[in-house]
This record gives C-alpha cells, sequence and structure tokens, in this order.
C-alpha cells in the first residue's frame, strides 16, 4: 500500500510539473544549455558574477534569438547583453566621462592663443584661433578605437530598447514605455548610459577618421565674446563645406546622448555624478555644434 502510495503521488508531482510548464531537470542541465531567454538571463547574470564575460555573452546573444520582439524579457537581455560587451572591452562611465573632459579642456584652450592659420576655415577671421588641437589622443579614445565593433553592437542593440536614434525625442515618454513593461530604473539608467557611450565613442572615432581622410586641421577658436568651440580649416571651401555634411550625423549623435544622459539623472535621483557627466556631453555637444552642426540626412 505505502508502495502504491508514493508512486501515485510522484505521478501528481510529474503532473503537476507538466502542466504548470516547469522542467523538473532544469536545474539538472548546464548553464547555457536551455533555449527559454529567462533561463538564459538567469545563467548569463551568474557567469558574470563570477567573471566569466564571454560565457555571458554567449548565453545572452543566444537569449536574445529566442526572446520574442516587443516582450519585456527581449528589452531585459538586451541591456544585459550591452552592459556585458561594454565590461569585456573595459569601457564605462569613466571612459566616457574622461573623453568629454580632455576634449571640453582642449577646446576652451584657457591662456591660449596666437595660433596662425593659412587655409581656408570653418570660422570668421574675427574669432580668436587659440591653439591647434589633435583628437586621436583625447583620454579613453584608444580605448574607444580599438573596441569600435563592440561599440556598434551596443548602439545596435540599445536603438532597439529606446526605439529610436535621433532627436527629437520623447525620452520621458520611453522611459514610462520601458517601465510599464516592468523593466527597473536602474535598467533604464543602464540602456541610457550604454547607448550614450556608443554613441559618443562613434562619434569621435567618425570625426578623427573624416578629419585625418580630409586633411583638416582642428583648432580651438573663441568668439570675441563668447565660449570657445572646435573649429577647422582645409585647403579649400568645398572641403570645409563637405567635412561639415560628413559630420551632421555625428554631432547629432553626441546632442541624441546628452539629452538621455539629462534623463538618466532623474532616475538615479537627481546623483551628482550623473548631472555631472549629463553636462559635461553636453558641452561636448555645443562645441561641436558651433561649426559642424547641421542636416542630419541619415541615422547611421
Amino acid at each position: 500500500m505505502r508502495t502504491r502510495t508514493a508512486y501515485l503521488w510522484a505521478v501528481v508531482v510529474i503532473t503537476s510539473a507538466l502542466l504548470t510548464r516547469c522542467n523538473v531537470f532544469e536545474g539538472m542541465s548546464e548553464a547555457g544549455q536551455s533555449n527559454d531567454p529567462e533561463t538564459l538571463l538567469e545563467d548569463a547574470l551568474l557567469a558574470l558574477q563570477k567573471g566569466r564575460t564571454e560565457d555571458a555573452i554567449q548565453y545572452l546573444e543566444k537569449a536574445l534569438q529566442h526572446a520574442p520582439a516587443g516582450q519585456p524579457v527581449r528589452l531585459r537581455v538586451q541591456v544585459a547583453l550591452s552592459n556585458a560587451l561594454l565590461q569585456k572591452a573595459q569601457i564605462n562611465i569613466l571612459t566616457l566621462e574622461r573623453l568629454a573632459t580632455d576634449f571640453n579642456g582642449r577646446v576652451e584652450g584657457v591662456g591660449k592663443r596666437g595660433a596662425r592659420v593659412q587655409e581656408v576655415c570653418s570660422f570668421p577671421p574675427e574669432h580668436i584661433v587659440q591653439q591647434e588641437l589633435t583628437l586621436n589622443d583625447l583620454d579613453g579614445y584608444v580605448e574607444l578605437e580599438t573596441w569600435q565593433a563592440v561599440l556598434s553592437r551596443v548602439r545596435e542593440i540599445t536603438n532597439e530598447v529606446l526605439a529610436t536614434t535621433t532627436l527629437p525625442f520623447d525620452v520621458q515618454a520611453r522611459i514610462a514605455a520601458l517601465q510599464a513593461q516592468g523593466l527597473s530604473n536602474e535598467e533604464i539608467a543602464a540602456a541610457l548610459l550604454n547607448a550614450s557611450v556608443a554613441s559618443v565613442g562613434l562619434s569621435f572615432i567618425e570625426l578623427v577618421t573624416i578629419g585625418t581622410s580630409q586633411q583638416v586641421r582642428w583648432y580651438s577658436v573663441r568668439r570675441p565674446s563668447g565660449r570657445a568651440y572646435l573649429g577647422y580649416c582645409a585647403s579649400n571651401e568645398a572641403v570645409v563645406e563637405a567635412v561639415r555634411q560628413l559630420l551632421a550625423c555625428s554631432v547629432d549623435a553626441v546632442g541624441f546622448s546628452a539629452t538621455l544622459l539629462q534623463a538618466r539623472v532623474a532616475l538615479l535621483n537627481n546623483s551628482t555624478l550623473a548631472r555631472q557627466l549629463a553636462e559635461r556631453v553636453q558641452e561636448a555637444h555645443e562645441a561641436l555644434e558651433e561649426n559642424l552642426g547641421g542636416s542630419c540626412a541619415s541615422v547611421d
């Protein structure tokens, strides 16, 4: 009788597990073997805790393949994947802060004055040329350039999370939509930061690449009664205009990032560090927009 009773209880337990779609053997399977995105996400987060970043990325890429579009789990996987990719590249908030701070400092050029130019320039002659600048040695630039492919992947992922890549953008409406789908403020803040890191990094890579290919010289330039900005000179007027057109979208991307970082401040309870980063990226955008801002014909 006891044997029969134990057997019946076993049948009840297994049947119940099947009806609730619970795989009683799931806990026995190896990490990353499931096709369930929730399980893969859990495996990835555990792998990250153990320092196994490569494994985490593998699990998250697999989870992304199985996560239905428009479902909250897909958004959470995308945020986690963007985190893991940047962690692998050792690119983080400090990388972005270093880049923006160094760029702003060079453009400001306090106490600098007297550089001479003999080419066709993007700025009027009455503006004050302070010093010639190099951009490929900005603090943090080498790391960003080295991991350009990772930045492109992160931008692709976060573009889907944010559902846009350009201004004007109702960032508060998108944040509300993500909250309604169950994402935490920390996850949304991470998405905003990761998108900004990728966009600013790729924009500066484009800035250096275009500048080199077009053989332009960069300068810190100041209005007679205003702030400094990034100006440039080239061999002729056609090149000056071509550079402006080629970099219009990159400049817009920095402005887009500043908007995201400003929205991130509120999500982090008005954090001083978050606010300072947003301000520095906004300053960088203003310095770029003065001479390079224009009509962005495409997103990428």
